[in-house]
């Protein structure tokens, strides 16, 4: 089994929200944020808790406002980015039904707070959307999707902020506070670099002082791949020349195999540094291909060594919330009643309630 680890979706909610609370300590962000939050508040709560209201809401904007929960972080993210599109298109009107609800209109500082807090928690929120899908999420992707947050972060920063500079700091130092030890993991940096798709070539641009460490490691485990399947190799030859079976009494055959001990060939076992040398050759075609989202045999240079080592790092999935996806159906199917179900029966109720959406309605 794989070493246990943190659930990334779960840490990057963490840096969201916990460790951008940080920037609350600077007053250039923390007097326009909150100002700028508790109209939008309010605005949500009186969606919420008053049809009346939800009805002006729709009537006066066309469509319902997305409304945060405690429970996820990305929903206000979410939440920001409708009202600033809103803000954007429709903002007399939003101002006309907030002034109906006796509530305070959105100013020029808060609407620039808000759009800056939407770019800032953009690479964030789509790093968390990726690490838990349930489409391509290999163990690979990890250390590149943190990567690129982090560069994605740092560009959004160094194009200038008005209020939100504090904010992008606080998620930076949340990542590197947390998603550190993994960027030096051995088992991170070897399933991204056995990713078709990542190779080295993120790691070029995020740290390239580290490039040649890794491959030396990469080397390595190719390395022992080939030895190991030299040894196989070698035990099928054994099997399949007959040592270790009878020996056939026919006359015949030890005429045609008489000279045989003194004609045939002797293949020599590949040395240690021959070994070594294909397997550099192999890694240096490895990196040297570009980036591919298939998962094909090219994609792999049609070596079976690469796609064992790919098989090997990248099983394991980064995030935790399909597991809990999965854990969440089959409570519905492990009712009392159901306690001794038969694990083919519990396979089959679970594939069956996992693909309720392509049964026909009728």
């Amino acid at each position: 089994m794989p070493v246990h680890m943190r659930c990334a979706a779960h840490t990057f909610n963490l840096v969201a929200s916990k460790d951008a609370d940080a920037a609350l300590q600077i007053i250039v962000f923390k007097t326009p944020y909150r100002s700028a939050l508790a109209k939008a508040r309010s605005l949500w709560n009186q969606q919420s808790r008053s049809t009346v209201a939800a009805d002006s809401i729709h009537a006066e904007l066309g469509r319902r406002l997305v409304l945060p929960n405690t429970t996820r972080w990305n929903s206000l993210y979410d939440a920001i980015v409708v009202l600033n599109s809103i803000l954007e298109t429709k903002r007399p009107s939003l101002h006309r039904v907030m002034t109906q609800l006796k509530i305070l209109t959105f100013n020029d500082q808060d609407v620039t707070v808000m759009k800056e807090y939407a770019k800032v928690m953009a690479p964030v929120a789509n790093a968390l959307d990726r690490i838990q899908g349930e489409a391509q999420a290999y163990f690979g992707s990890l250390l590149p999707t943190i990567a690129a947050t982090v560069y994605k972060l740092k560009n959004i920063k160094s194009k200038g902020l008005v209020n939100c500079t504090a904010l992008a700091n606080a998620l930076l130092n949340g990542i590197e506070k947390r998603f550190g030890p993994l960027l030096n993991d051995e088992q991170c940096l070897l399933a991204a670099a056995f990713h078709p798709k990542f190779r080295l070539i993120w790691l070029e641009t995020y740290d390239s002082s580290r490039v040649d460490a890794v491959k030396k490691v990469m080397e390595k485990k190719v390395e022992d791949a080939l030895r190991q399947e030299a040894a196989e190799n070698s035990k099928d030859r054994d099997s399949l020349t007959g040592r270790g079976c009878n020996a056939s009494n026919n006359d015949d055959d030890e005429e045609e195999d008489f000279f045989n001990s003194v004609t045939q060939s002797i293949e020599k076992p590949k040395s240690s540094n021959s070994l070594k040398c294909k397997a550099q050759s192999l890694v240096k075609m490895w990196l040297d291909m570009k980036s591919k989202d298939s998962f094909n045999d090219a994609a792999f240079l049609g070596e079976q060594i690469f796609i064992n080592l790919f098989i090997e790092y990248n099983t394991a999935i980064p995030s935790s919330a399909a597991v809990e996806r999965l854990f969440s159906t089959g409570k519905d199917i492990l009712t009392p009643k159901r306690a001794s179900l038969s694990d083919e029966n519990f396979n089959m109720l679970m594939f069956m309630k996992g693909n309720m959406h392509l049964m026909p309605d009728d």
